[in-house]
């Protein structure tokens, strides 16, 4: 009877998604109910008051490895993310690392211009548009919009993924459109219909992950070798910015050698290593007021003992055989930390790589869909625009932003909170339990928000400045839904820019 239920809730998770699955379950069994799935039990909470409070409560994630089909290293650093970790110690530092660089209000104030000036390249390439009177999809040019904001704050650099005629190098061109290829199809393959054939096959039997992973390896279908190239390709570009860093601190501060003068805390790099191992352009480089570059300064304690252990094992010597053996090292580490251990030294390369990958996926195509849905349910309803209108203007058209101003938009905080509401980005969220709770009645066993709305309210106030936007002809008043990694507008947001006098 198990391995029918499981049959039909992997079936269900490959042709509708969990969040779909989930409500329609929801329905049927009420708001709290439970499920097995592989060796794992779930219960799902319906109720939005009771999931805040225990998700405030709980923070470590499950280790859902066998929802991905990757290669070993690609999944190792996909744990070690902020999302992702099941190792508290870990969480703890890197939360850390989150609160001091965008929760702050100082720290988040310093990517006001940032925002405003990716959201103003893109009015400049929408001016194009209201001019010839073409359909334009507006999902798509957010998304590459919102890879500005996230590259711009996560590095400091420019990817150029905004095509509004300034100049850039071929070279950073090409990066800009390879690394949203890359974030689209990860988030694409978040649909297990759209993932690679091997992940139904791991979930019917999650016990075999390891096994099918290796398959996987020596016989990878297309959307296999899709997903490994376009993960590597961000990994890649995070990896040779980091690479970047230590070189430039390296040559040009000598008082930070306790920064600089290591690769995992304690392998000095050459100068050869550091420019020569992944850096991805001659161009780029990691700016100072930037994500990256906060969690960089900040490391300034000891390597903990454990993932030390695993350097160990693995060889601190250089090459592909040492870092895999670190990382594997560093993934066992985790598992023991999970288990209670709360003390640990700061972020080493891997993690800090891997808690910048979180920041570009976390604020690339969430933010995004949250714009385009606003901007299709706002173009739907001329009422809403009107309001929208009055209070962009009344602030006055020309003046700048900044992080200040943001709360003399009451109606368009409204519509960002409004539009959360009826289609949240993030159709659900995990947590393991580590204690019994009771909620609704029934007992659970033991087992980035303001960056985010400061980047929807800047994008919303310069857009409605310059453009108002209506549906393309044809399209419904209410948008279609689709659910992958992420929720949002199925078939794009296409729309007639009108630009405003």
């Amino acid at each position: 009877m198990q391995a029918l239920v499981l049959a039909f809730f992997v079936w269900g998770i490959v042709t509708k998604s969990i969040p779909v699955l989930v409500q329609e379950l929801e329905a049927k069994h009420g708001p709290v109910f439970k499920f097995w799935f592989g060796g794992d039990i779930w219960v799902v909470l319906g109720d939005p008051d009771v999931a805040r409070r225990l998700s405030l409560r709980f923070t470590l994630r499950p280790g859902l490895d066998y929802l991905k089909v990757l290669p070993h290293k690609e999944l190792v650093l996909n744990n070690l993310g902020l999302a992702a970790t099941s190792d508290m110690a870990l969480w703890r530092v890197a939360r850390k690392s989150y609160d001091s660089s965008l929760l702050i209000p100082a720290s988040l104030a310093q990517y006001t211009p940032t925002m405003d000036r990716c959201v103003l390249r893109l009015a400049n390439r929408l001016k194009q548009f209201a001019a010839s009177g073409e359909t334009v999809d507006m999902w798509r040019e957010l998304v590459t919009m919102t890879l500005e904001v996230v590259g711009e704050c996560a590095y400091g650099i420019d990817f150029h993924s905004v095509v509004d005629g300034r100049e850039c190098s071929e070279e950073q061109q090409k990066l800009g459109k390879r690394l949203v290829e890359a974030c689209r199809i990860v988030f694409q393959q978040g649909a297990i219909i759209e993932a690679s054939r091997y992940v139904p096959a791991q979930l019917l039997f999650p016990v075999l992950g390891p096994l099918v992973r290796r398959v996987a390896a020596v016989f990878p279908d297309a959307r296999y070798l899709k997903a490994t190239l376009f993960r590597k390709l961000i990994h890649d570009v995070s990896e040779g910015l980091l690479a970047d860093w230590k070189c430039n601190h390296l040559m040009g501060n000598a008082n930070a050698g306790a920064d600089s003068d290591r690769t995992t805390h304690d392998n000095p790099p050459s100068s050869d290593e550091a420019t020569n191992s992944q850096s991805p352009s001659p161009q780029l480089s990691v700016a100072d007021r930037s994500f990256l570059n906060s969690m960089m300064v900040g490391r300034d304690q000891p390597q903990p003992a454990a993932a030390k252990e695993g350097e160990k094992d693995g060889g601190k010597g250089g090459g592909k055989g040492a870092e895999e053996g670190r990382l594997a090292g560093k993934a066992a580490a985790g598992s023991e930390a999970g288990k209670g251990s709360e003390t640990r030294g700061p972020l080493d390369d891997a993690e800090v790589v891997a808690q910048a990958l979180t920041f570009i996926l976390a604020g690339y195509e969430t933010t995004a869909n949250t714009l385009a849905f606003v901007i299709y349910l706002i173009a739907a309803n001329p009422g809403a625009e009107t309001r929208l209108l009055e209070e962009v203007d009344s602030f006055g058209r020309s003046k700048a932003i900044t992080s200040n101003d943001l709360d003399k938009f009451p109606y368009v905080d409204a519509v960002v909170k409004e539009l959360l509401r009826l289609h949240s980005p993030a159709g659900f969220t995990t947590r393991l339990s580590t204690e019994e709770v009771q909620a609704l009645k029934k007992t659970i066993p033991t087992w980035g928000y303001k960056f985010a709305q400061q980047e929807a309210k800047i994008s919303l106030v310069r857009l409605y400045r310059n453009f108002t936007f209506a549906l393309a002809p044809g399209m419904p008043r209410t948008p279609k839904v689709k659910t992958a990694m992420t929720t949002g507008p199925d078939g794009g947001v296409p729309v007639v820019v009108h630009g405003r006098v």
